[in-house]
């Protein structure tokens, strides 16, 4: 017997998602920019069919870009040694914005930059939420958003602070269209804007007269796209790993000038150019991609939970997860030894419609040595409800619903040091409990 007991318990919807995106003068049009290029590697041709249709377009710019090293050495002659170099680099990066984005006729009126830290948007999302102190950039040592024309000014660096600007741009814009990068992505504060995006959207319902259509685009995969090089003449299809083709891919296709309008635009980009033009390059192709996000749904199934505890690990080599009307059950394959060395963690984040989220628990499971640690936020957690048994094959993790909160929605992640090894990649996935 495995796991699942022969039974279907994570059901996963993809929508129905129609080829080459459409737009009309009505359309309200939002996107999501992690970093400052972001939204013309993923998104210049939609940016530019919009227009063309007579659709309002803004974008939010999630960070500067401030502490890509990188580009910096190849594009100074040297490396950031002060915190005024990586905040100058922050500044280089939003001129090149402004740049880039004028080429394609969106006025820096429209573009909105929230001056969050670059490559800390997921601890945020991760441990700031209600810890005393906020993140601090690992570069920069700065706790705040210190530039007095960004939107975010003066705010610190904390969970809740990220998802209430998205409410107040959702709110004030009304799109009908948002574009952000997929949780697939390979980059973590890609996969954090994806996240902080659908608690704020989660928040609105009820708010907004109609939720906008979400429309995923990814940037970072490993070995995507190919060939590695301006080949303007090819097309751009979906990567081939298993996160991704989880997800239904739709075309968008470009004319010949919007792909010479996406190639300029990118090239607008200097300081990433310096030392990444092959990749920045290979995206201007004949069309774009997008996905709507997949609805995945753990049905509450009737029945003794002891089934579950007392059953064979699975042959599947994924996370699984199951659920009952009083417990969530998670099962997380261990192929090494040192597995249990504390070499991976689980996250399970809880979401309720009528409760803060800052208020909901927010658990990391770890085991080490034999233990399971948890923890919610910085705080430990003693749960004598929460248990887990760990035998050859597998780690199995139950959680009373009540220790959750009873949510309505998961954020699960489950990530290993084994990068190229591990199983979910540290991918997160959001998930609805019926």
């Amino acid at each position: 017997m495995t796991f699942f007991v022969g039974m279907i318990l994570l059901l996963t919807v993809n929508p129905a998602y129609s080829e080459n995106l459409t737009f009309t003068k009505d359309d309200r049009v939002l996107i999501i920019a992690p970093h400052p290029d972001d939204e013309a590697i993923g998104c210049a041709g939609a940016i530019q069919s919009a227009l063309g249709a007579g659709a309002k377009v803004k974008v939010v710019y999630l960070t500067h870009g401030e502490s890509n090293e990188l580009s910096a050495l190849f594009h100074q002659k040297r490396p950031m040694i002060t915190k005024v170099d990586f905040v100058k680099i922050g500044r280089l990066r939003k001129r090149e914005a402004l740049k880039a984005m004028s080429l394609l006729q969106v006025p820096e009126k429209d573009l909105i930059f929230f001056g969050y830290p670059d490559m800390g948007t997921m601890p945020i999302w991760e441990r700031f939420w209600t810890s005393k102190k906020p993140f601090r950039g690992f570069f920069t040592r700065i706790n705040k958003v210190i530039h007095e024309d960004d939107f975010s000014y003066g705010k610190y660096y904390r969970g809740y602070n990220i998802v209430h600007d998205f409410e107040k741009v959702l709110l004030e814009l009304r799109p009908t269209h948002v574009f952000v990068t997929a949780p697939t992505d390979q980059n973590l504060d890609h996969q954090a804007a994806s996240l902080f995006l659908k608690v704020a959207l989660l928040n609105l319902e009820g708010r907004l007269e109609k939720i906008p259509s979400v429309h995923l685009y990814l940037v970072h995969e490993h070995d995507w796209p190919k060939p590695r090089k301006l080949a303007p003449s090819l097309s751009l299809d979906p990567p081939a790993s298993k996160e991704s083709a989880r997800l239904q891919w739709a075309r968008h296709e470009l004319s010949p000038e919007q792909v010479q309008k996406k190639e300029q635009s990118l090239l607008s980009y200097e300081s990433q150019m310096s030392y990444s033009k092959n990749f920045l390059l290979s995206f201007v192709r004949t069309n774009e991609i997008y996905a709507a996000p997949p609805r995945e749904i753990i049905a509450t199934l009737p029945g003794n939970s002891e089934q579950f505890w007392e059953a064979e690990s699975a042959a599947s080599l994924g996370v699984e997860y199951a659920a009952n009307d009083k417990e969530l059950f998670i099962s997380i394959p261990i192929v090494y030894a040192i597995d249990e060395l504390g070499t991976f963690s689980t996250h399970v984040f809880s979401y309720k419609k009528s409760m803060p989220f800052t208020q909901m628990p927010k658990l990391k499971f770890r085991l080490f040595g034999g233990k399971l640690y948890i923890k919610d936020g910085a705080r430990s957690v003693s749960d004598p409800g929460i248990r887990f048994k760990v035998d050859k094959k597998r780690l199995f993790i139950r959680i009373p619903r009540k220790s959750l909160k009873n949510p309505e929605t998961l954020f699960v992640s489950t990530k290993t040091a084994k990068n190229r090894l591990a199983f979910d990649f540290g991918v997160w996935r959001v998930i609805e409990l019926q």
